[in-house]
């Protein structure tokens, strides 16, 4: 069951970030969203996500890591996928932040993908 479910967690990775790149021959559209550079404690998540919301940016996702000796552990209830869902970018702001805060603990790390963020 764990080998299942880390195959499709890589399988869901990598459909992530063929889906989150913006075109090589127009880097200026802001529309296309991009992946955080970096895993963050759930504080910084959850500030990223505020400043976002003022600037008038949706959040289209998180993910989760456990943070484990081995590296960084990702699980599929550790990911949060509001790209299709149909709300108001204050909606999912605060449901980006109550999944962070619900799932918060020195050993997480979150990673928060942005529309119109920089592209990783």
């Amino acid at each position: 069951m764990k080998t299942a479910a880390a195959f499709m967690q890589i399988c869901l990775k990598a459909l992530a970030r063929t889906k989150v790149r913006s075109p090589p021959h127009d880097s200026s559209d802001t529309r296309l969203p991009a992946r955080a550079q970096e895993k963050m404690p759930a504080a910084d998540a959850i500030a990223q996500i505020k400043a976002a919301a003022r600037a008038g940016r949706r959040v289209l996702g998180v993910d989760g890591f456990k943070v484990v000796p081995e590296g960084h552990l990702a699980s599929l209830d550790l990911i949060l996928d509001l790209s299709t869902r149909p709300m108001t970018h204050a909606a999912a702001a605060e449901t980006a932040i109550e999944f962070i805060a619900a799932r918060s603990a020195d050993d997480m790390l979150f990673e928060v993908v942005i529309e119109g963020a920089g592209v990783a």
